[in-house]
């Protein structure tokens, strides 16, 4: 550059700096004035303009390896500019952890992460592959078509996982829609009987039990001078007829 007029040589820019040569030189995209020279900027960090500020430095979760470029997200986490502020031709913006059920695999500035597939779900915020999404409490992973589908009627999943089967339901129960083992109920003409435990028992002779349910669903006992024909009864007929096949009716007893 040269800034008087007259004869005479221009005058060599130091290092790392530029001018249009009239005015005097700056520091170059990706360099900053420190210690009367022109360093280019730490790793982390990054310049986009032509002068003698100082670098940006790159907001958490985010790199660069060019400093004459924006920082980018890391994979996991995408760009927000909420709170966008001028600075010279830089800029200032944060990068958010992907919300749990959704990921992001590449180091960019992607505003959004990828959701996963249908049923499916992360386990912490933060993924970064979509190998991370895994099947939710209640589904499977269908081998053959790779994606998650519901537990079938008497069995149950309680953990994200891509476990290719659901567990059963014990014993004499029912459960439609398969979350955990709390949601497996005793069935019609049978209940969790006092020291047993969880496990179902039938309902014994003389006592039926009329709906599936676990809570206070005890068997009930026929009427005097009654009983059934069976265990594990369903219901007590109003006209005292017999049921078959585990739903037989309370029948009168006759007295000798």
């Amino acid at each position: 550059y040269k800034s008087d007029y007259g004869p005479g040589p221009c005058t060599a820019c130091r290092n790392h700096s530029v001018t249009d040569g009239r005015h005097a030189c700056l520091c170059d995209k990706g360099y900053q004035f420190q210690h009367k020279v022109c360093e280019k900027c730490p790793l982390g960090s990054f310049k986009l303009d032509v002068g003698d500020g100082q670098c940006v430095q790159c907001p958490d979760h985010a790199v660069t390896t060019d400093p004459q470029q924006p920082c980018s997200c890391d994979a996991g986490f995408h760009f927000d500019k909420t709170g966008y502020s001028a600075r010279g031709l830089a800029f200032e913006y944060s990068c958010i952890a992907c919300n749990v059920g959704t990921y992001k695999s590449a180091v960019s500035n992607a505003t959004v992460c990828t959701t996963c597939s249908e049923n499916a779900t992360t386990l912490a915020q933060s993924s970064s592959s979509a190998t991370e999404c895994m099947c939710k409490k209640g589904f499977y992973l269908n081998k053959l078509g790779g994606s998650c589908a519901a537990c079938p009627s008497n069995s149950f999943k309680p953990q994200v996982g891509n476990a290719t089967a659901c567990g059963g339901c014990s014993g004499e129960n029912q459960q439609p829609e398969s979350v955990d083992n709390s949601t497996c109920v005793c069935d019609a003409g049978f209940a969790v009987l006092g020291a047993v435990g969880t496990a179902c028992q039938a309902c014994s002779l003389g006592h039926y039990k009329t709906a599936s349910g676990n809570e206070s669903e005890l068997c009930a006992a026929c009427g005097a001078n009654a009983t059934t024909g069976v265990p594990a009864s369903r219901s007590q007929s109003d006209d005292g007829s017999p049921q078959c096949e585990g739903d037989a009716a309370c029948t009168a007893i006759i007295n000798d």
